[in-house]
């Protein structure tokens, strides 16, 4: 039994709890707009069942990348595991706006806006894979929103510090406290716990960036911008100065 004081580290079991419980909404709701849909005796209209069709499609396509997130993350930390990739020089301009036409319909859906803050000159270069970074970025933008109240602002923001690329997502949320960040930086990616007094919150977002990151040689961190959480990624940073 865990006592007071003790933390719940991330192991297989924890995991798979955690996991449960971040697909039991989304399941419910597709059985749900699914037998509205099914139900005859309703009358929907048209335009009402485009409307339903439509939220069953963000939600199945949320929690398929939450599945195929989960599979990536178990076979990087399976020690036996022969997943390999390559690291090459990454746009980050071009993988971020990509993240975002794929989010801002389940952002939409949520009543939330996401707007993209990126440095004209240089892009940012990092040292990393695609597909990879492209989940990390994907992973942190739906972590946000699923976090955060209705009518919410968030914004994904790159920048280049020293010899990494910082990805930061942050919102205009709820404010943490100082003790409440302190934990999170000591336990970021390592515990299945509520952040923030966030009870829906299980940690495995944050678990599943952390080892996407890792793998690449990467660091997840949390930091506080005007009282409010800012969660960001280092990524190394390229020497390439530009992708022909």
């Amino acid at each position: 039994m865990q006592t007071d004081g003790e933390q719940q580290t991330l192991n297989l079991p924890s995991v798979i709890a955690a996991a449960a419980h971040e697909l039991k909404s989304p399941l419910m709701l597709i059985n749900y707009l699914s037998q509205m849909l099914a139900d005859s005796d309703l009358g929907l209209t048209d335009k009402e069942k485009q409307k339903y069709l439509n939220r069953l499609q963000i939600t199945s396509q949320r929690t398929l990348r939450l599945v195929q997130h989960l599979t990536t993350s178990y076979r990087l930390e399976d020690a036996q595991s022969t997943f390999e990739f390559a690291l090459e020089p990454v746009n980050v301009r071009e993988v971020c706006e990509s993240a975002m036409h794929e989010i801002n319909p389940y952002a939409k859906d949520q009543n939330q806006k996401v707007r993209l803050i990126l440095p004209c000159n240089p892009v940012p270069i990092a040292l990393a894979n695609r597909e990879i970074t492209y989940d990390i970025v994907v992973n942190l933008l739906d972590n946000a929103i699923k976090h955060n109240k209705p009518g919410a602002k968030i914004e994904l923001n790159t920048s280049c510090i020293s010899a990494n690329v910082r990805l930061a997502v942050r919102s205009n949320g709820e404010p943490v406290s100082r003790r409440e960040l302190n934990f999170s930086k000591n336990n970021l990616g390592k515990v299945v716990q509520p952040f923030f007094g966030q009870p829906g919150n299980s940690g495995l977002g944050l678990y599943i960036i952390n080892q996407l990151t890792t793998a690449m040689g990467g660091s997840l961190g949390v930091g506080k911008v005007q009282s409010r959480p800012s969660f960001f990624v280092n990524l190394i940073r390229s020497q390439q100065l530009r992708l022909l």
